[in-house]
């Protein structure tokens, strides 16, 4: 067979498993063409189309429409122009009328349903006798067990018929215990024909009458394999209905209807993660809506959050009610609902700084996450949280909500900037808006100290990477090379093995092939052992030092920032318990926890170059290594002003003063270097 026509054979069953699966819901019988119609599976096109005008024509003049040839379990009310319409197409077409055909009731040979004896007995309405001459024939194996396959529709339908009544939620133990007796039948026959091979060589042949390009014996062989999937996924949809519809003892005993059907578990897992996925789909709908207001409104994102939770409850519980813990379709649905829960919460959180409100969202939001990495994230937010609203660690302290119109538009600012991670321009904002506003301190060094703690947490974090960075050296990466390309020679991989290059052995480095004729190193890389020249022994190590100590920097530039943030806000615990962690991650990586001046230098190094700006961060200290002046500057500066003073007063003495520190302004904004 050709490829293209191969392919078209295997996208046509897809297609054919696809309208299988469309078509086995609660509805199952209730859309089918045959029945809508009340014509026989073996109608002719002429039958059928000859059927449709009639239908019509009493759908259009009100009339009540003649028994069609086929007639049995007539629907009520009657159909409609629609449902007419769309029997029509089914049946029209022969990928959908395979589908019905299979799910309505067949004649011992096809084309005789106006002589077969049971089916005659359905169109008087005698079903219970049908059912009878059906067992009676299943006893004596009935032709290609077409007597099986009818009792398995008969059970199935009237099974669906009762769960789709009215007043079933209130019926009697007696009538649950029939229509669980109902399901039962239909699911034995429907899995004794699994292993029926005649059964399927009648539907093998009838997909051959059809002469159809997308029906061949693979679609028959696929629809079999997924018959219990799509059969199981019918009830999963309607214990999600009872869900929904507060019906719990109905779902329920529906559930316990599917764990007896008697089909394998893996059958019954795949059909209840089928018949989960629309119910996924509208959670996910759900959560992309929930999405979307954080940029429209995120100082209302409470809403969006707690809208969310209360719209995906019933449909959580009927994903539950389905599926055990630990099945992933189960576990991803919660865990997509609790991290847009958690983006609601973050946004709100930024935007008001409602720390309480905040913390109970976060806990229902772990209430419904169910995967460990998914619980783990949400309860670091919630120590976050927690340690927020006991420590008050925020960018926005007491007061600032009363700071002066154009100085809060100035805070805002710098805040939006700490809100993009953009710690290091906030904190250059920040320290411009202190030496204009010195009046409000409190407000500023609260806002700085946030800033500087978080960027500390960004580059502990960074320090972390980098100390965990599963990198290989470029050393090691030419090796791998020189193995691909069958470079290693045999000498060099045995010594490497032993550990030591045996005397009198000519060995090759196996990263630069340069042959070893005075040092060399063995070391093993992932479990794999190797061996080097003393050059790239060299070159190894000193990638792994420059490795360590870019992660001894990270560490010290965030323990500078977690030291400056807490000297500006001290009554922040959140720092404090973090300038302790900091402290311990120094000893280990082996760097010097810094000391308050280091602090206040680290902070005079953000940029600025003039001796004046430097000003504002010296008071505490006597050198300034930014630009590596003392504090004698402001000393000589002291005596200039008082030297201009005499000189306006008409001194001999100011003007004397005045003279040697005016020349020292000049060279060098009267700063000394030490």
């Amino acid at each position: 067979m050709p490829a293209t026509e191969s392919a078209r054979n295997g996208a046509g069953e897809i297609e054919a498993l696809a309208l299988l699966r469309e078509s086995a819901t609660p509805d199952l019988y209730r859309r089918n063409g045959f029945r809508v119609l009340e014509l026989p599976v073996d109608a002719t096109p002429r039958e059928v189309n000859r059927r449709r005008q009639m239908t019509e024509m009493a759908v259009s003049s009100g009339m009540s429409l003649q028994a069609g040839p086929g007639r049995c379990f007539p629907l009520d009310p009657e159909p409609d122009e629609f449902a007419v319409r769309d029997a029509v197409q089914r049946v029209g077409d022969p990928e959908q009328r395979l589908v019905d055909e299979f799910f309505w009731f067949w004649p011992h040979e096809h084309g005789q349903s106006r002589s077969d004896h049971g089916l005659q007995q359905l169109l008087r309405g005698d079903h219970e006798r049908a059912s009878a001459i059906w067992s009676e024939q299943e006893a004596n194996r009935s032709i290609s067990h077409v007597s099986t396959h009818n009792l398995a529709v008969l059970h199935h339908l009237l099974a669906l018929e009762w769960e789709n009544s009215d007043g079933r939620e209130n019926a009697s133990r007696e009538a649950q215990a029939r229509a669980d007796e109902l399901w039962g039948l239909a699911f034995h026959r429907w899995k004794r024909l699994l292993d029926e091979e005649p059964f399927w060589q009648r539907l093998t042949e009838r997909v051959r009458e059809f002469d159809d390009p997308r029906l061949t014996a693979g679609t028959v062989r696929r629809l079999r394999s997924s018959l219990p999937v799509a059969l199981l996924g019918i009830n999963a949809r309607l214990v999600l209905r009872a869900v929904e519809l507060g019906n719990d003892g109905v779902a329920q005993r529906l559930v316990g209807v599917i764990r007896k059907s008697g089909f394998a578990e893996e059958m019954i897992a795949d059909g209840l993660r089928q018949a989960v996925a629309p119910v996924r789909a509208r959670i996910k709908t759900l959560c992309a809506a929930a999405e979307q207001s954080l940029s429209s409104d995120a100082i209302h994102a409470d809403r969006a959050c707690r809208q969310l939770l209360d719209s995906v409850q019933p449909l959580l519980a009927g994903v539950d009610s389905l599926l055990n813990p630990g099945d992933p379709t189960r576990d991803v649905a919660h865990d997509d609902v609790a991290e847009h829960a958690l983006r609601c919460q973050v946004a709100f959180v930024k935007a008001t700084d409602n720390w309480s409100v905040s913390l109970a969202l976060l806990l229902r939001a772990a209430g419904v996450a169910a995967s460990e990495s998914v619980q783990k994230k949400l309860q670091g937010e919630l120590d976050t949280v927690r340690g927020k609203a006991d420590a008050n660690d925020d960018f926005r302290g007491d007061g600032y909500f009363d700071l002066p119109e154009s100085l809060f538009a100035e805070m805002e600012e710098a805040r939006r900037l700490a809100d993009s991670q953009d710690y290091d321009g906030a904190i250059a904002r920040l320290e411009r808006i202190t030496v204009q506003e010195p009046d409000h301190r409190a407000a500023l060094n609260k806002a700085s100290a946030y800033c500087f703690g978080w960027r500390a947490v960004i580059r502990m974090n960074q320090a972390a990477n980098s100390k965990d960075s599963d990198s290989i050296p470029a050393v090691v990466s030419r090796i791998i090379e020189n193995a691909k390309k069958d470079k290693l020679d045999d000498s060099a991989i045995m010594a490497a093995r032993i550990g030591t290059v045996p005397a009198g052995s000519r060995c090759h480095c196996m990263s630069c092939t340069a042959y070893i004729s005075g040092r060399y190193m063995t070391f093993e890389f992932r479990e794999i052992k190797m061996l080097v020249c003393g050059n790239c022994a060299d070159k190894l190590k000193a990638e792994q030092e420059a490795g360590r100590e870019k992660v001894r920097v990270a560490v010290r530039a965030s323990a500078v920032d977690y030291l400056r943030a807490g000297e500006l806000d001290p009554a922040n615990r959140f720092i404090q318990r973090k300038l302790t962690e900091s402290k311990e991650l120094c000893t280990t990586v082996g760097v010097p926890f810094p000391t308050s001046a280091d602090a206040w230098t680290a902070a005079a190094h953000s940029g600025r170059t003039r001796p004046a700006d430097c000003a504002v961060h010296t008071h505490k200290m006597l050198v300034c290594t930014t630009c590596g002046h003392t504090m004698w500057g402001r000393i000589f500066a002291l005596w200039a002003a008082s030297g201009i003073l005499w000189y306006a007063l008409g001194g001999v003495a100011g003007l004397m003063l005045a003279v040697y520190p005016t020349m020292a302004a000049c060279r060098g904004m009267l700063w000394s270097k030490p």
